[in-house]
């Protein structure tokens, strides 16, 4: 029996029931009399235990420091894969309570008309399941001098027995700290832990020209702001050292020197 020849059959029983039990007949469950309603159902929910979720693998911004002016445009760019190759709808929030939705729509354009930072989420779905990932847009004011430092990646915890965590370290050059007014830290935290036994956790050090720990906090999933203390500017080489504490965790950390 075809799909549209059954969708037609329970619509027709239902309102039979429902005039059976109008009319004091009782009500039955069409679904014990009718065997292949049940077989559908199970079918459908096998499918959706065997389909593979879709996994966004990567979100970027030009320009690349995700950092415009105000109605200044800025191009958000996606790759996702799904196993079983179903058709994908992206699905854009934009943080200003404007959004856009499409399928295979992995890139989008977008301005904003207010100074602020702005959390933009994808989600991905197959119709059965989806991903999401987020990452954060800076709209600063018309003449701002701002310097962003981006940090992107995941780190997690690994073994059955001996647990290895891993850690991810870059340096990055700081110049005319003297005109500096302001450091502050964004971090967009993503849980991926595979279990439910630990979630994600992780350590973040930043580490000034002189060696100096100038910032030192543990996060688990979320978005989060700290600064740096104005006593710590100083030029050359600074670090960005990150370690998983427990579980797994994707990470996005935008340090900002605000001349």
């Amino acid at each position: 029996m075809s799909v549209v020849m059954k969708k037609m059959l329970i619509v027709l029983l239902m309102v039979f029931f429902l005039v059976a039990g109008s009319a004091g007949y009782g009500v039955w469950t069409y679904k014990d009399e009718i065997p292949f309603l049940n077989e559908e159902t199970e079918e459908e929910e096998e499918e959706e235990e065997n389909n593979a979720t879709p996994s966004i693998l990567s979100v970027s911004t030009d320009p690349a420091d995700s950092t415009v002016g105000i109605n200044e445009e800025i191009s958000f760019s996606s790759t996702a894969d799904d196993e079983d190759n179903d058709p994908l709808t992206f699905s854009w929030d934009f943080g200003d309570n404007t959004t856009d939705s499409g399928q295979d729509l992995s890139d989008v354009s977008h301005s904003y008309s207010e100074v602020g930072t702005w959390t933009v989420t994808l989600e991905v779905s197959d119709g059965k399941s989806s991903d999401t990932k987020s990452i954060l847009v800076f709209v600063d004011e018309e003449g701002s001098d701002v310097t962003t430092f981006l940090f992107e990646g995941e780190v997690g915890c690994l073994g059955d027995g001996p647990v290895v965590c891993e850690d991810d370290y870059e340096e990055f050059n700081v110049t005319d700290s003297d005109t500096i007014t302001m450091m502050t830290i964004e971090m967009v935290f993503d849980d991926t832990s595979s279990n439910d036994v630990f979630s994600g956790q992780v350590r973040l050090r930043v580490y000034n020209a002189s060696g100096n720990v100038s910032h030192d906090d543990y996060y688990e999933e979320g978005n989060y702001t700290a600064s740096i203390n104005s006593t710590d500017i100083d030029d050359g080489d600074w670090g960005f050292f990150i370690e998983a504490e427990n579980g797994s965790m994707e990470y996005q950390v935008y340090i900002r020197a605000h001349h």
